[in-house]
């Protein structure tokens, strides 16, 4: 897939900052980007990286980025079961949210870490796997 055909549902502003992509802003927390993964693949977007991507859980980074199609297609039964069970998943661990007073420093690490997933998941797009 080419860039003009991605769509990254995002909170964090660093990866907002990625020119060649459009990006979907959420404001709020990990489960509301992923409800909004689930909105658009309800549409009929596909869904391209899995929304609980990495070993970070949602309560313990605040930020996700998750890549959908840009264009709807068909709806996708199971994708959107699958997406619908990472959303409970998120609700239950944000049940235990670590609520950290974290330094500005902090926040960025939490965002690149973020920001590395979604790298990590378009280079693999961009060689075809």
């Amino acid at each position: 897939m080419q860039p003009e055909e991605l769509l990254i549902i995002t909170n964090n502003p660093m990866v907002s900052k990625l020119a060649d992509y459009e990006h979907y802003w959420v404001d709020g927390e990990c489960k509301e980007v992923i409800m909004q993964a689930y909105n658009l693949v309800a549409a009929g977007h596909q869904l391209i990286s899995h929304p609980l991507a990495g070993s970070i859980k949602p309560n313990q980074n605040s930020y996700k980025s998750i890549l959908v199609s840009k264009l709807p297609d068909e709806v996708d039964i199971e994708v959107l079961k699958l997406v619908g069970n990472c959303l409970r998943k998120a609700e239950e661990f944000m049940e235990n949210k670590i609520h950290l007073d974290l330094k500005a420093a902090y926040w960025q690490d939490l965002q690149l870490m973020d920001l590395d997933l979604l790298l990590s998941a378009l280079q693999s797009i961009q060689e075809g796997r």
